[in-house]
């Protein structure tokens, strides 16, 4: 991989937290470069994706699925 042209600038474009590459540390004038002919990544992963919902212990159960399954009321 490390043999492939331009690699290393496509990686540094893609990852913005990326801090060393094969034992070098990226450069600020390198990134800069590296943006320049890629293009900056896109938002953060955690600004794409929709928060998921989540168990909260102790909050009301909105749609009565709390229930269980199966679990009856006689």
């Amino acid at each position: 991989v490390t043999k492939q042209a331009n690699y290393r600038p496509f990686l540094i474009s893609l990852l913005p937290r990326l801090k060393v590459l094969d034992f070098k540390k990226v450069k600020p004038i390198e990134r800069e470069a590296a943006e320049a002919k890629f293009g900056a990544a896109t938002q953060p992963a955690k600004q794409q994706h929709k928060a998921a919902n989540t168990f909260v212990p102790g909050a009301p159960v909105a749609d009565g699925a709390g229930a269980g399954a199966g679990a009856s009321k006689a």
